[in-house]
């Protein structure tokens, strides 16, 4: 049983309790930064030691890896020093609200090797990775996502809140995990990006003012594949037919992989250090466009 130390539970981040005694291999067994935890959270944390700082776990022996759910302009400050002591960590996205502070994580883990995660989690879900599979052998398509809400609101926009989900998904299906932003525009409340993605063009909208929505769709000439979160009777359908598939929860599966991972040090793509790093160039390369633009109006 791996043993977990969260770092950040507060609003998301206390979910991770339920969804690591869900994923039946790992326990949450400290925590730290509570203070914005709903009230809903409390039976949860209450039985756990509560440390007033995350620097008070890293000597704590019968801590195995850590998540870090704390806000994304710290994680580097979090996350390198834990890394660096060969300790696995699952942060949660952005990794980043910039390009160098996202290759400081990953390179400190490379260096010592400790898998690292990126908690993309609609990479984990069932309809997403069956939808993977079955495009895996297609020559040539395209992909459209969608994604937002009414907030939450954030200390960043919705690119950086809604859109790493996207452009995950997009990069997902790229045997490079490399991509170029063609474009980008912000009008209306919604953020829109045209990305390349090896032999894929996409294009991303996200919000966070308006209907809740979590759609990916890809298409060939003859075969119409899409994922839908929202739909709990039929998330995954192709050509307009559901398949099917799990309804197990992507957070605890992205949990069980990441203490896989921890115990075993077996990692797969989704693990790769430089995937969060190339999510984190695409959406600063499409706040540096929408700056320019707006720089030129």
């Amino acid at each position: 049983m791996i043993r977990l130390g969260l770092i950040g539970c507060g609003k998301w981040g206390w979910r991770y309790i339920g969804a690591a005694h869900d994923a039946g291999n790992c326990q949450v067994v400290a925590v730290s930064r509570v203070a914005s935890a709903p009230e809903e959270a409390r039976s949860a944390i209450v039985p756990l030691p509560v440390r007033s700082s995350w620097r008070e776990m890293l000597d704590i022996d019968k801590v195995d890896a850590f998540v870090v759910a704390a806000p994304p302009d710290v994680h580097a400050e979090i996350c390198v020093p834990i890394l660096e002591r060969g300790i696995p960590v699952m942060v949660e996205k952005p990794m980043a609200l910039d390009l160098g502070s996202a290759t400081q994580i990953a390179d400190a883990a490379k260096a010592t090797g400790a898998p690292l995660l990126v908690n993309h989690q609609h990479l984990f879900a069932p309809a997403y990775e069956e939808l993977r599979a079955r495009v895996a052998g297609w020559s040539g398509f395209w992909t459209t996502s969608s994604g937002g809400g009414p907030g939450p609101f954030r200390s960043y926009s919705a690119l950086w809140d809604y859109g790493p989900h996207d452009v995950a998904m997009v990069l997902g299906l790229a045997h490079d995990r490399s991509a170029k932003l063609l474009g980008a525009a912000y009008d209306g409340g919604q953020f829109r990006l045209a990305v390349r993605a090896g032999n894929t063009n996409s294009l991303v909208r996200v919000w966070n003012d308006g209907e809740k929505c979590r759609v990916f769709s890809v298409m060939s000439s003859d075969c119409l594949i899409t994922y839908d979160d929202l739909d709990v009777g039929a998330r995954l359908r192709v050509d307009d037919r559901a398949a099917a598939t799990s309804t197990e929860r992507p957070l605890t599966r992205a949990v069980r992989a990441f203490a896989d991972a921890a115990r075993s040090r077996e990692t797969d793509w989704r693990f790769e250090p430089m995937f969060g790093v190339e999510v984190t160039r695409i959406l600063s390369d499409a706040d540096s466009m929408l700056e320019k633009q707006h720089g030129d109006n």
